[in-house]
């Protein structure tokens, strides 16, 4: 695994026309980066969630709160879309977890796996 590594690294390095010892420590800088980046999209997208869920809750709990009938079709549709919205979050968070925590808590595990899977 070492020597993978070391080859990987050696290549990118080659590549880049820069040193292992600073493509390294570039990695290790984009780390919280990425992180924060992930995390600020996840936070988004659960707010949007809620406030979905909750806009369409507050229009299809009253009768005639506007001038669209909201107890239909449109009650339906609005339900679908904000449960598969709900679904697409939670994946987006479930698959992102790993990532944001191992960027802010671990940034040399964060960086082998990108480099490795990549």
């Amino acid at each position: 695994m070492e020597n993978k590594l070391a080859e990987v690294l050696s290549n990118l390095a080659a590549t880049l026309g820069t040193t292992v010892d600073k493509l390294w420590g570039v990695l290790l800088r984009q780390a919280p980066i990425s992180g924060t980046i992930d995390l600020t999209i996840c936070i988004i997208l659960i707010v949007a969630s809620v406030c979905l869920f909750c806009f369409v809750w507050y229009k299809t709990a009253r009768r005639n709160a506007c001038r669209l009938d909201w107890n239909g079709d449109y009650a339906l549709f609005a339900w679908t879309f904000a449960i598969v919205f709900g679904l697409f979050t939670f994946w987006v968070v479930l698959t992102n977890a790993e990532s944001i925590v191992s960027a802010f808590v671990n940034p040399e595990y964060w960086a082998l796996q990108k480099l490795l899977l990549k």
